[in-house]
């Protein structure tokens, strides 16, 4: 794992339709979009190619294309192994009739936009999708770190120097719980502006981030690892650092075993992820679904 492919922080939209003035109306907008890379092809094969080479968050698939229309290349996308999971978003002006609606989705669409389109209304459906997609990326990437870090911990003597080649926070504790390495990135997710000690586990104060409650000892994903030798993955929470400020953090962390299988430890590995797409989707969603539950006169 690299740590470009850590940075990695945009959605690839393709856009494919044969006439340019189109693309020039998607492409318009999403481009006030920072987190999406907008690629456009102007042909079925064309779209094709790209698929072959890039990995692809969204498809937004004009129908009416000479050569290979909108069916056909939707339907060859989803025959390849790089193009099965992307999810397709049909454009099409006049096929919006049920028949040519069940077509598309025979072959692998998930939704349908007619023109001209509400940008507002697209704008939301790119991001539901590209939430998704980079949600799934940056869970896929913490479980590969969580992987490096225990081959390296294992096949390394000086576990401090490798510790300090990962871009994300680890933490390595004994079997009781006290910390024993520490790398400079988990010492400033939890620092914050303040140092803080290699045993300053028991101090740790968190909350599960969908539900708001308080984090026990005993829940902690490293306890867990310590205890019954679980290992746990992507769990997403709301931590308060040594300096008072909370950030959310994802967290994984597996136990530690000697050569006979004995647990004498575990390794957790954390990142901050505040201030990603996703997390900020969701915390929308449940600010809103609040307000809906206060607003509802049966919740009074």
């Amino acid at each position: 794992m690299t740590l470009k492919s850590f940075e990695l922080a945009q959605a690839n939209i393709l856009i494919v339709d044969d006439r340019p003035d189109n693309l020039f109306v998607l492409e318009t907008v999403l481009k006030d979009s920072p987190e999406y890379n907008v690629v456009s092809a102007t042909s079925g094969q064309e779209a094709i190619e790209h698929v072959k080479n890039m990995d692809f968050a969204l498809i937004l698939l004009d129908i009416q294309m000479p050569v290979m229309d909108g069916f056909q290349t939707a339907a060859k996308i989803k025959s390849m192994d790089r193009g099965r999971d992307i999810p397709i978003i049909m454009v099409t002006a006049i096929y919006k009739e049920d028949p040519h609606v069940l077509k598309g989705y025979s072959v692998g669409a998930i939704d349908y936009v007619g023109k001209p389109f509400n940008p507002d209304i697209l704008k939301a459906k790119v991001g539901v999708y590209a939430n998704l997609y980079l949600k799934s990326r940056q869970l896929k990437i913490q479980n590969q770190f969580l992987h490096d870090a225990q081959n390296l911990i294992s096949q390394e003597r000086n576990i401090r120097s490798v510790l300090e080649t990962l871009p994300v926070g680890v933490l390595v504790a004994d079997n009781s719980g006290k910390i024993y390495e520490i790398n400079r990135q988990a010492t400033e997710i939890w620092g914050g502006t303040k140092n803080f000690e290699l045993d300053d586990y028991s101090a740790c104060i968190g909350w599960w981030f969908e539900s708001g409650n308080a984090i026990k000892a005993q829940e902690w994903a490293w306890s867990r690892a310590i205890e019954s030798g679980e290992t746990s993955q992507n769990e997403v929470i709301t931590i308060q650092c040594f300096d008072g400020s909370k950030k959310i953090i994802l967290n994984s962390a597996s136990p530690l075993r000697d050569i006979q299988g004995k647990i004498i430890g575990a390794i957790d590995v954390i990142q901050d992820i505040t201030n990603e797409k996703w997390v900020k989707a969701e915390q929308e969603k449940q600010k809103s679904s609040s307000l809906d539950s206060i607003g509802d006169p049966g919740t009074t």
